[in-house]
Formats: C-alpha cells, structure tokens, sequence
C-alpha cells in the first residue's frame, strides 16, 4: 500500500466552528471539497459534476437521504472519475450527486471559497483516512 499526504485546511466559519476541506484536481480545475466524517456517502454538486463529467450516466438515488438538516431531499447517483488529491490518483468514486447551493450561499456570505463536494465515510474509510489537525494534513493509503 502507498501512502499519501493530502493538504487539508481549517477554515473557521464562526467562533469555535469549523469545517476541514481539502483540494481535488479534475483535469486542470481545482475544487474544494468539505471532509465530513459524518457523512455517510461522499457528495457532489450537481451541477458542478454535469459541467465536469457530462458525459457520465446519472441514475436516480433509490435509498434514504438523509442528511443534518432532514430527509426525503432528491438525489442522484454516479461514478466521479480521473480526479487527483496531492499525487494521489483516484480513478473512480461512487458519488451522490445532490444540490449545494444552500452550502455555498453560506460560504459565500462568510468570504469562504465555494465547495463542490464533501468527502464522506465511504471515501476515508476506503482509504484508511487518518486526519492530522497540527500537521495540516490527511494521510490516506491506497493499493498501488
């Protein structure tokens, strides 16, 4: 197994709370991306996946969403191929595609930088995440 250093960084949205995002690279674009160990799936916006990947099938989610804010919200399912975090290549993560905008309104008003997705458990614990708040970094290991 190959291990990786992933940059992450802190950013304080008010007193004592904060969100963890980290960068991915698709083709020349960069995004940012919240980590949520809380998340059961990593997500996407949809419209940011659709500009990225048109090409992509996307089949409507059959499960349960639920999220922090309530359930029943209308997702959809797809594979998110070809991105890049540090060197880490990763060539295909499933990936619940669902609508950000109330996410990125708020980082907005705050002068934060947009997100294009979350990172959830299905992705860290594929990828034996271990999150290092001093070092500022996410270790991840991947099978070569």
């Amino acid at each position: 197994m190959k291990l990786c250093h992933i940059k992450i960084k802190i950013i304080e949205l008010e007193s004592d709370s904060y969100h963890v995002i980290t960068k991915i690279k698709v083709g020349k674009k960069v995004l940012f991306f919240i980590i949520d160990t809380g998340a059961s799936h990593t997500c996407m916006d949809k419209d940011n996946f659709i500009a990225l990947q048109p090409e992509e099938p996307v089949l409507e989610y059959k499960g349960d969403s639920v999220g922090i804010a309530g359930s029943g919200f209308k997702t959809a399912v797809t594979s998110f191929r070809d991105f890049k975090m540090g060197r880490m290549k990763i060539f295909e993560q499933k990936i619940v595609l669902l609508d950000m905008s109330h996410i990125n309104q708020v980082y907005q008003s705050l002068r934060k930088p947009a997100v294009a997705g979350i990172l959830g458990c299905d992705f860290l614990v594929k990828y034996n995440a271990v999150i290092d708040f001093n070092a500022k970094e996410m270790r991840l290991w991947k099978n070569n």
